[in-house]
């Protein structure tokens, strides 16, 4: 039997070697010295043809080291778990899949990639009348349509257009104020994840906070000793008042 010049090779199935771009095969070889440990002592060997082989020599005293932490790596136990998981996610990331193998052609980790990863959802754009629930963070501008970005309440940042000064300046009077229901046409991408989002909307009207929750704070407030609401004959007026003061 020929006496094989290395002990690991990574066979890195859905990319020759003439395809293997410097950046990945720099990241591999990373990730493999990560892997395997005593990096003083594991050495490239070759990057073979066909489907790309990364070999590697390991030294003879960490041969035995090197065997255990591969071993304990593949059971789950310890740190060099998670360096399974990094290179099996960056071989997924590019359709890709493979298997380290010692120099007796046997599997010591196996790493299904891009096999076990969900196709991508197409990307989708919707245009439609749709509702918005978010803060009033910046506007401002010279045209008949005025720009404006919201925050809603998941922390997302949206920026929207304003149809008319009038209805924007209204809105100016709550900058950084209460949460607003915003409805127009809207914008909304669907990403390879699945995940919707909204890019761009065009505000024809909005609804400040329901007036019947504010009946029932108030209600509350004046039963609070010592509080100026219950001198107050119209406190949701007053509030109002006070509000647009602030801004």
């Amino acid at each position: 039997m020929k006496h094989l010049d290395w002990q690991y090779e990574l066979h890195v199935h859905g990319v020759s070697k003439g395809k293997l771009s410097l950046d990945d095969f720099a990241e591999l070889a990373k990730k493999l010295a990560d892997l395997l440990g005593s990096k003083d002592k594991v050495h490239f060997g070759a990057l073979k043809n066909g489907s790309a082989k990364l070999q590697l020599k390991v030294e003879i005293p960490v041969r035995q080291a090197v065997n255990v932490q591969l071993l304990r790596a593949k059971n789950d136990d310890g740190p060099g778990a998670n360096k399974v998981v990094w290179i099996d996610e960056f071989l997924g990331k590019r359709g890709w899949h493979g298997e380290l193998k010692n120099d007796q052609g046997n599997v010591v980790i196996n790493f299904p990639g891009a096999i076990n990863k969900a196709p991508p959802e197409p990307v989708q754009t919707v245009h439609q009348a749709s509702t918005i629930v978010g803060q009033v963070i910046k506007i401002g501008g010279r045209d008949e349509t005025v720009p404006m970005q919201i925050r809603t309440p998941d922390g997302v940042f949206v920026d929207v257009n304003v149809k008319g000064r009038e209805q924007a300046r209204k809105l100016g009077q709550h900058l950084f104020g209460a949460d607003l229901k915003f409805s127009g046409n809207a914008t909304w991408t669907r990403d390879e994840e699945g995940h919707w989002s909204c890019s761009d909307m065009e505000v024809l009207s909005f609804e400040e906070p329901d007036a019947t929750s504010l009946v029932g704070l108030f209600a509350s407030l004046q039963q609070v000793p010592d509080n100026h609401w219950h001198q107050v004959d119209d406190p949701i007026a007053e509030w109002k008042k006070q509000h647009r003061e602030d801004h």
